[in-house]
């Protein structure tokens, strides 16, 4: 299971970056912006991640 979410992820960043790229090259965003984009959907992932793990911590206390 765990390996057909890594796989699902890994085409959905392949997606992603194409998306990304035609963005760029028709001028709609820089690559700055992708960049600051991506951090911040990183940043996120971070956050939801640190809230699951404390919310499991807290069901078994």
């Amino acid at each position: 299971m765990r390996q057909n979410i890594e796989m699902d992820g890994a085409a959905a960043w392949i997606v992603i970056e194409a998306v990304l790229r035609r963005l760029v090259e028709r001028g709609l965003m820089t690559w700055d912006e992708v960049d600051v984009l991506i951090a911040s959907a990183e940043e996120k992932a971070r956050q939801k991640v640190l809230e699951e793990y404390k919310a499991e911590r807290f069901r078994r206390s």
